[in-house]
């Protein structure tokens, strides 16, 4: 049987994600994987058209990253577990008043993960970094698929 680039391609990734360690840290986030050509179309849709100061007849096209970044976190962080105070504390600078418990969690929400990506260049940066890494996503999903084997129940 002959192989078939549209049959191997993993498009269901693209909604359902797959599970990252943050660094060395207790952080794990469910990123989406997407291929250029889904970000390419995010980015397109956020530019805007000014008028160029030099001549106003004329028009710019610019990124509005606000845009951008409300189009691409939903689509990219689908949930995160394990977002600590103490690992917060290493993404951005945070307020400690009425928090004692450095362990307390952060639970997931697009707003959450919208505001985390606005305020932490580091993680953004691993986000889109990681969002495009197949060879992340196809290890992910081949250690996965191992899991379930081993935990799947014996048939005789």
């Amino acid at each position: 049987m002959a192989l078939s680039l549209s049959k191997l391609v993993d498009s269901k990734r693209e909604n359902e994600g797959e599970w990252f360690q943050y660094g060395d840290t207790t952080f794990h986030v469910k990123l989406a994987f997407y291929t250029r050509e889904k970000i390419t179309d995010l980015l397109n849709s956020a530019r805007i058209k000014k008028p160029d100061p030099r001549n106003p007849r004329n028009f710019t096209e610019e990124l509005d990253n606000d845009k951008f970044r409300n189009a691409f976190v939903p689509k990219i962080i689908k949930d995160w577990r394990g977002l600590t105070l103490k690992v917060l504390s290493t993404l951005v600078v945070i307020d400690y008043e009425g928090e004692e418990n450095e362990e307390a969690e952060l639970p997931y929400s697009n707003e959450e993960a919208l505001l985390l990506v606005a305020k932490s260049a580091a993680f953004d940066s691993w986000v889109t970094g990681m969002c495009a890494d197949v060879e992340a996503f196809n290890k992910a999903k081949k250690e996965n698929a191992l899991k379930n084997f081993s935990t799947a129940p014996a048939t005789s």
